[in-house]
């Protein structure tokens, strides 16, 4: 099977440098699909695209859950041999040479040997790494695991703050899942003041986004008119006011952009999933980045769509970029 490079795709800002205080925001997004298996081979396909970023140009690099493994894995001895330490191993290696040649952070989702006795016969954990120039700043781990993590992962203990800010912003990492109850990520982010959360996924294809329905193409652009038009509201109520005015404002007509289209089911989904931090009152400015992977594994599509959102309170906010839910490449934007 033939590889295509991957590309910077998009270079987006919405930074006022006159205006703003605060020094500002640069992410990179890594949106692919990784072959499965192959940590070494997926390593370089993204040392070729994030070779062409400029040192001192972005403050973070982001790459999804389980970014050099893949992510379905129906037999867990399947995934044995891939498992890796956060301080050594492929994924620490990379992680740790781009963090000193950027001058930035580096997050990657990788499969997590178990640091002791196995629990409950799981064989690792689903977790993040997350490295700075000056070496490994923080590790997460899954917390709220997904159908497919049960197999093989054991669950994590808590969502935690990284111990140093980035870009100055107070941050939390959460991977995939961890966005469903049990627990309110959202709510969490606000009684924790976090500035800045990064979301990692493998999140799977809407099955309306499957089947084509016309009701899941409303433009977010549209959606987002209909949010920044609602008042002040509190609780599931306001948040589903905010969606369904952008639903009616995309009834009209419009064109499709074959392979161009973003999964608008699970975008609004997201968003839904954190309306206690686009519902807040504070007009606090709060960041959301969401880095999913593109492809299939094992007859499981995932939904690509990588979105970067600015929240000011208030069910205000502005999608800084998108990447479209089939297309691999590296956006890159700018707050």
């Amino acid at each position: 099977m033939l590889w295509r490079p991957l590309r910077i795709l998009s270079k987006h800002s919405t930074r006022n440098l006159a205006m703003s205080a605060r020094p500002g925001l640069r992410v990179a997004v890594v949106q692919y699909t990784p072959i499965w298996a192959d940590v070494e081979r997926n390593i370089k396909r993204v040392e070729g695209v994030t070779a062409r970023i400029q040192p001192g140009t972005v403050d973070l690099v982001c790459l999804p859950e389980m970014c050099f493994s893949g992510y379905a894995f129906p037999d867990p001895s399947q995934l044995k041999p891939l498992l890796e330490s956060p301080n050594k191993g492929l994924t620490a290696s990379f992680c740790a040479r781009l963090a000193r040649r950027l001058g930035c952070n580096v997050i990657a989702g990788y499969p997590e040997l178990p640091d002791g006795k196995s629990e409950d016969g799981k064989i690792g954990y689903n977790s993040a790494m997350v490295y700075g120039p000056e070496g490994l700043v923080h590790n997460y781990r899954k917390y709220n695991l997904f159908e497919m993590d049960l197999p093989w992962a054991s669950p994590g203990h808590d969502f935690t703050l990284l111990p140093t800010p980035i870009a100055g912003l107070t941050t939390a990492l959460a991977i995939c899942n961890d966005l469903n109850p049990p627990v309110n990520l959202g709510e969490w982010c606000i009684q924790n003041d976090v500035r800045l959360l990064i979301v990692i996924c493998a999140w799977l294809k809407s099955e309306a986004s499957k089947e084509g329905e016309p009701e899941t193409q409303t433009d977010l652009d549209e959606l987002e008119e209909g949010a920044e038009a609602v008042e002040e509201r509190a609780g599931d109520e306001g948040v589903t006011a905010v969606l369904e005015a952008g639903m009616q404002s995309g009834q009209r007509e419009r064109q499709q952009r074959s392979g161009r289209e973003w999964d608008r089911q699970n975008v609004a989904y997201w968003l839904y999933r954190l309306s206690d931090m686009l519902l807040d009152g504070e007009n606090t400015e709060r960041f959301v980045v969401i880095c999913n992977r593109t492809g299939t594994e094992h007859g499981s599509t995932f939904a690509g769509s990588s979105t970067m959102w600015k929240f000011m309170g208030n069910a205000r906010f502005q999608t800084v970029g998108r990447l479209p839910s089939r297309v691999e490449g590296v956006g890159i934007w700018e707050v």
